[in-house]
């Protein structure tokens, strides 16, 4: 296929291995507990919310990039793999938010 009618998904990640680490390196801090009974407090709450903010993002840069490599060929079951895990991250970031 033409280059140009391909996602530039190396403008997202450069590849799965660099996708892989953000994902630990997220994974590792969807920890919201430090938060929990403290939002009447406005510094506490706008510091959750900036964290939510600011992993969030991530989170969807990771969604974003795992779809379009599946999307892109449906056949190749590590992008499945990949689409699979940043939906489990999501519903754990999810979890760890409720309380909010």
């Amino acid at each position: 296929m033409d280059k140009r009618f391909v996602w530039a998904t190396e403008d997202i990640f450069k590849d799965t291995e660099e996708w892989n680490r953000v994902y630990a390196e997220i994974e590792g801090k969807i920890d919201f507990s430090e938060f929990k009974g403290k939002l009447g407090n406005a510094e506490d709450f706008l510091a959750c919310m900036k964290k939510q903010e600011d992993l969030g993002r991530v989170v969807e840069k990771l969604g974003v990039y795992a779809m379009m490599l599946h999307d892109g060929d449906t056949r190749n079951s590590e992008y499945d793999a990949l689409v699979s895990r940043v939906t489990t991250l999501s519903v754990k970031f999810g979890e760890k938010t409720a309380f909010i």
